[in-house]
């Protein structure tokens, strides 16, 4: 098999409502009489701009679904399904010795984007719902049901109307909504008598689960596709991909078995999570950032600027690690992913955010704790490359003294430690470049200048800021 980049994957994260649209220009295929079986096909018979499973001599076009936002997306979102009913038949599978056919006037694929699909089974036809304060399931019929399906003809009468929920088999359903607004837990094919208000009419009414709904789950990464010389370019699966379901580029899906033919038995889990948590996951294909806080600081604020000129807001995912491994999802707004904690632990803070060729402006922690009446010294330096660097700065007084050093290259900042009559800060490595100390104080304590000396004894690791590769 040719080498591959190891399998890497993003967080799954609810991060904002996704509109629906259609993943495609493909027919929804719903018509009685159609055709739902794959259609086999030789090298020959290869579109443009397609992805195909090849197995042994045979292609098979990938399958696009109807959903909401399927595309080629840069992260997860476990808000974002893919749907199907009787087109489930078009999803082809491939095996751990086939590989994806893509055929293009360009001689190079890179960077090519797997996304997988946890498969959630059947339910009746409705994504996007949310469940309200009486713990009913509510939506709208316009936007939240799929066309000719057996719920959208039950309430076909009721397109305008604000629909709730109460039951389904009266049985109460605020358990049974997951993330993507789908209801859980129904057998294919199955009547359900589902009771509901329409506005404040309340009816009851029968519908079959007749969709099948797979949600975003995880995504993965492989960096290069392989020439062939039989007219495309071929996309091995890595040895330790699971087995699943998975859209490839945004252009369609395929069921993956991680093992050859004769070896699958149908029983496989296709939904067994490559990565255990979420940080992880993100962890795997980001870049990476490590903020050194030398004691523990109260009210510190974690930011991210980066450029908006490729990627959206929406498009960012960043999570903020702690030094015991709690983890924080980081707003990402204007240009901005930030979180604010109340109390930062000492110890090395891990910032992973993607996509991982986003462009990062500036990486800084600052505290939040200094008070409107405090007083900022500011001393300003310029380093050589250093190893163990201690800086004390001495005060009189005895009011309240705190301060960082910060690098004006790439904004990397250390905390001083307060020690009796001074603040020290020693630095196991200090790259070359324009530094400046900042220290705040109140007006009963007397700033002196800090002291700048080697420390040969140190064996502390503060290096603040470590970009991955």
């Amino acid at each position: 098999m040719m080498p591959i980049k190891k399998l890497v994957l993003i967080a799954s994260v609810a991060v904002m409502a996704i509109s629906t649209v259609g993943c495609g220009a493909k027919p929804i295929f719903k018509k009685e009489g159609e055709d739902y079986e794959l259609k086999a096909l030789t090298d020959s018979g290869l579109e443009e701009d397609q992805y195909y499973v090849k197995d042994n001599t045979t292609f098979y076009l990938t399958h696009e679904c109807e959903g909401n936002s399927i595309g080629n997306n840069k992260t997860t979102d476990a808000r974002r399904v893919a749907w199907t009913m009787l087109d489930d038949t078009l999803i082809p599978t491939m095996y751990s010795d086939g590989l994806i056919a893509y055929k293009s006037k360009g001689s190079e694929l890179s960077n090519i984007n797997i996304e997988r699909f946890k498969d959630l089974g059947y339910s009746i036809g409705l994504h996007d719902a949310q469940v309200d304060n009486d713990g009913y399931i509510k939506f709208k019929v316009s936007s939240n049901v799929i066309d000719e399906t057996s719920l959208a003809e039950a309430l076909k009468d009721y397109s305008s109307y604000d629909i709730r929920i109460t039951a389904i088999n009266d049985e109460p359903v605020k358990e049974l909504l997951n993330m993507a607004g789908v209801i859980e837990g129904l057998e294919q094919g199955e009547t359900y008598n589902v009771s509901f208000y329409a506005g404040t009419e309340f009816l009851t009414t029968e519908v079959k689960a007749d969709v099948r709904f797979y949600q975003s789950f995880e995504m993965y990464y492989i960096e290069n596709g392989m020439d062939t010389k039989n007219g495309y370019i071929a996309i091995q699966m890595p040895d330790d991909a699971k087995s699943g379901y998975y859209y490839v580029n945004g252009k369609g899906m395929f069921k993956y078995y991680g093992k050859i033919k004769s070896e699958v038995t149908g029983e496989e889990d296709m939904n067994e999570a490559y990565y255990d948590t979420a940080s992880e996951q993100i962890s795997a294909n980001s870049q990476a950032y490590v903020v050194g806080i030398s004691q523990a600081t109260t009210d510190v604020t974690f930011m991210v600027e980066y450029d908006t000129s490729v990627y959206n807001d929406e498009d960012v995912l960043a999570y903020l690690t702690a030094p015991n491994n709690e983890s924080y999802q980081m707003a990402a707004s204007g240009g901005v992913a930030q979180v604010g904690i109340e109390e930062a632990i000492a110890g090395k803070w891990t910032i992973n955010i993607v996509p991982k060729d986003l462009k990062i402006i500036n990486v800084t922690a600052e505290s939040n704790a200094v008070a409107d009446d405090a007083s900022k010294e500011e001393y300003k330096y310029t380093f050589e490359e250093e190893t163990n660097l201690k800086i004390t700065v001495p005060f009189t007084g005895e009011g309240d003294v705190w301060g960082t050093i910060t690098s004006l290259s790439d904004n990397t900042s250390y905390e001083f430690t307060l020690n009796k009559t001074q603040l020290e800060c020693t630095i196991s490595y200090v790259a070359p470049g324009d530094y400046v100390i900042d220290v705040y104080h109140y007006a009963d304590t007397q700033i002196n200048e800090p002291v700048i000396s080697y420390n040969e004894e140190s064996e502390t690791e503060d290096v603040i800021i470590v970009e991955s590769d």
